[in-house]
């Protein structure tokens, strides 16, 4: 007797049609459209997620404008889905995060079916006013049982923020002129190229002193017993990192021997000799932890050695373990907002007055200006930034002592 022929499992969403097989005990879907053919992992062995997964994937699809949708109708919510599914997965987790917040505004100041051909100088103002007046934010207030607000505060933001915000926008459109689909890019013009835009006059870049890292030094112990934030106090600001990258660094990351610092060398594609250029040791800063996805190692100092020899001692921590954990999971990285109060609390203790807009990146600052008589790509390269206009416009800010000996030179 012959066996029955199983009749095979679809779904359709907005035109698009997906079939699903199993591979083993893995469901996957194959998505056919025109001469395109297209098979991808659901992710479950389980039929009816694979069918839910298969179903968002053709409304996915669907918006890519993968049937047929010219360049001159793309909308911001068609821009958005491609770039998430593009060009998204390449930046690391607190990047994407940071990005959907500002996809979010933007939808919600222009709406998801503007056609992104038609944005004009009158969008613009809108989102900058709304902004600007602190009803268009990333942060949103609760009220708990007896009717109080929680979480923090929606402010207003300066020039400064929105230049960001279009920054990104326009990297966005540009993806959209690159990408093609069936041959033809999504987008024909970046269209911010034509319109005005916000530009801040006067930022706000504050950097930290050096007697303010020895006078915070002084408290960590009051703030944090175990060592953790004097550690990360002592690595911004000898190395000049961010302080996400910090944060999130473990254990193998630190390589304090010769052998091990070889042989990261080697199997990341460098020549191991540079190691003789590390006398106190490095560290490597994954491509995940890294703003823009960039796997480095960079030397220690002196300063920076001795602190993390002092943490690792008392610490006694070892392997791939999380270097700075935090309070109440000994696996998960601590985090920024957590060392950043602790930092304020120990500024405080120290009688310290609080850098308007300032905090850990004041310390990067601080290392930038430290070193602008070395040359700008060696100190690029060893603080982690990808070109030197960046660095040379926002983080080497002039400072009293090098302007007195400009005015003062051949007097």
């Amino acid at each position: 007797m012959s066996r029955r022929k199983r009749k095979p499992t679809r779904v359709e969403a907005r035109g698009v049609k997906v079939r699903l097989f199993r591979r083993g005990a893995i469901w996957w879907a194959d998505v056919r459209l025109n001469d395109s053919r297209r098979r991808v992992s659901l992710e479950t062995s389980e039929k009816s997620a694979a069918e839910a997964n298969a179903r968002a994937l053709a409304e996915e699809i669907a918006k890519q404008l993968l049937l047929g949708v010219k360049p001159e109708t793309l909308t911001l919510d068609q821009l958005f889905t491609a770039y998430n599914e593009h060009a998204l997965p390449l930046l690391n987790e607190a990047r994407q995060k940071w990005i959907h917040s500002r996809q979010a505004m933007f939808l919600t100041a222009w709406g998801d079916d503007l056609v992104v051909r038609r944005l004009t100088q009158r969008h613009i103002e809108k989102y900058c006013d709304e902004r600007r007046a602190g009803t268009l934010t990333t942060f949103r207030q609760t009220t708990d049982r007896k009717g109080r607000k929680k979480g923090r505060k929606p402010v207003p933001v300066r020039d400064g923020t929105l230049a960001g915000d279009f920054r990104w926008i326009s990297a966005a459109f540009n993806f959209a002129r690159e990408h093609e689909v069936d041959g033809v890019p999504m987008l024909a013009k970046n269209p911010l190229h034509r319109l005005r835009l916000p530009r801040e006059k006067n930022p706000r870049r504050p950097v930290a002193s050096h007697v303010r890292y020895t006078s915070t030094i002084e408290h960590v112990a009051e703030i944090d017993s175990e060592g953790r934030l004097g550690c990360i106090l002592t690595l911004a600001r000898y190395t000049g990192r961010r302080i996400d990258a910090i944060c999130n660094l473990r254990v193998s990351d630190i390589l304090l021997a010769p052998d091990s610092m070889g042989d990261v060398l080697a199997g990341t594609g460098r020549d191991e000799r540079q190691a003789d250029y590390m006398p106190h040791g490095a560290i490597r800063w994954r491509a995940e932890h890294d703003k823009q996805g960039f796997d480095e190692l960079a030397p220690l100092s002196e300063p920076a050695r001795a602190g993390l020899d002092t943490y690792l001692r008392t610490a006694k921590r070892v392997g791939d373990a999380v270097l700075f954990p935090a309070p109440l999971s000994d696996d998960t990285p601590i985090e920024r907002r957590l060392v950043t109060r602790w930092l304020l609390r120990a500024e405080a203790a120290a009688e310290l007055p609080k850098l308007e807009q300032g905090c850990w990146h004041a310390y990067r600052r601080l290392w930038a200006v430290d070193r602008k008589d070395l040359p700008d790509v060696d100190v690029a390269a060893a603080g982690g930034w990808r070109d030197t206009r960046a660095l040379k416009v926002s983080y080497q800010h002039a400072d009293p002592a090098t302007m007195l000996r400009v005015v003062q030179h051949g007097s």
